[in-house]
């Protein structure tokens, strides 16, 4: 008997379609069979690609990321969705631990683990890499409060990045609907561990789970003040489109404190993550206006950079490929199921690398 799928990994794109293919060929690997695939393709020309039969292309016309991610969780039949950023990848070993452990711990609806950020050095045709998000260390960061409400302050006050988490599909397309009441794309991550940790306990593993591309450009103002101003209003004020469904929905779950009213409830989750979120902005605005530290940075030729970095990285850890000292007990290089996967990764890399439109610091 043909065994049910229970994973899907959905791949958001937007006029990236080199990256998107580096994204499906590391997919194309038969150890992927398990899983269904769902590209949603907001560029102005579709994919030029001939696709396996567990792969399904959406062309989706309006450039909305939140409506575009919804639109395709719609598709979804499975019982877990993933969400893989074109640029990114997604660890084998770590996904198959996430649905094992969600299949026997039905109290759980929400599993990821360790994540690295990476980067491609061209002239030397080297792959390094670093801690991303290197807090989830820390053992506390398992949510498996009873309360909801407390569950859902001690998310908001770690770790409310739970974009890239395997979910039950159910709860993502929750999260997703609200999301898509909202203006500024950014809500999705604001909102998922509201919306789904609401449902169930949140499992944090100390595994090698998702690989972050560090070449690709940012724009830094997605997190400047008056961005933040701009959701903290959307949040915060009273008979929003999107306020009002978040108070529903604590009313559905109900959430309970003191006396307070349930927009308030609502209010006292979101101001912790805003106050968390300004005070990071503040400290990294600190550091970047260190003048003679922009100078250094802005006038020093990057290959110059990356063998000053190389070599730091070999007096300190002893491998060039590594830039943060807790690799040694953290990512991919730590097992060998991890390593494995790892090493997949990089050659993947290394056989897509003409992205120099895109790319920085590889120069």
């Amino acid at each position: 008997m043909k065994k049910k799928k229970l994973v899907s990994i959905i791949i958001p794109t937007h006029n990236r379609h080199g990256l998107l293919k580096r994204a499906i060929y590391y997919f194309e690997s038969k150890k992927f069979n398990f899983c269904n695939f769902i590209i949603i393709d907001s560029s102005t020309k579709t994919l030029d690609y001939k696709l396996k039969k567990n792969f399904k292309y959406i062309h989706f016309s309006k450039n909305n990321f939140c409506k575009k991610i919804l639109f395709a969780i719609k598709k979804v039949k499975t019982k877990y969705s993933v969400i893989n950023n074109d640029d990114d990848f997604l660890s084998l070993n770590g996904l198959n631990k996430g649905i094992n452990f969600l299949e026997n711990n039905k109290d759980f609806v929400s599993y990821h683990g360790e994540y690295i950020s990476f980067r491609y050095l061209d002239k030397i045709n080297k792959v390094i890499h670093l801690a991303a998000y290197s807090d989830t260390l820390n053992s506390d960061l398992n949510f498996n409060d009873r309360n909801k409400l407390s569950r859902v302050k001690k998310i908001y006050l770690n770790r409310p990045h739970w974009y890239n988490a395997l979910h039950y599909t159910k709860y993502l397309k929750k999260a997703y609907e609200l999301s898509s009441l909202a203006r500024d794309l950014h809500f999705s991550e604001i909102l998922i561990p509201y919306v789904v940790g609401l449902y169930g306990k949140f499992k944090v593993d100390n595994f090698f789970w998702y690989a972050k591309d560090s070449n690709i450009y940012l724009d830094a103002t997605i997190r400047n003040e008056k961005a933040i101003r701009k959701m903290s209003k959307e949040i915060f004020t009273t008979n929003s489109k999107l306020k009002n469904k978040l108070v529903e929905l604590a009313r559905i779950n109900k959430l309970e404190k003191n006396n307070l009213k349930k927009n308030e409830i609502v209010d006292e989750v979101f101001k912790i993550y805003f106050k968390r979120i300004r005070r990071r902005e503040d400290n990294r605005e600190n550091y970047l206006n260190d003048k003679l530290f922009k100078l250094a940075r802005n006038t020093t030729p990057e290959y110059i950079k990356n063998t000053i970095r190389l070599f730091i990285n070999y007096v300190k850890n002893g491998n060039i490929e590594n830039t943060n000292e807790n690799l040694k007990f953290y990512g991919p290089t730590r097992n060998k199921q991890a390593a494995a996967d790892w090493e997949h990764m990089k050659k993947v890399i290394k056989s897509f690398i003409n992205f120099q439109n895109i790319y920085k610091n590889i120069v």
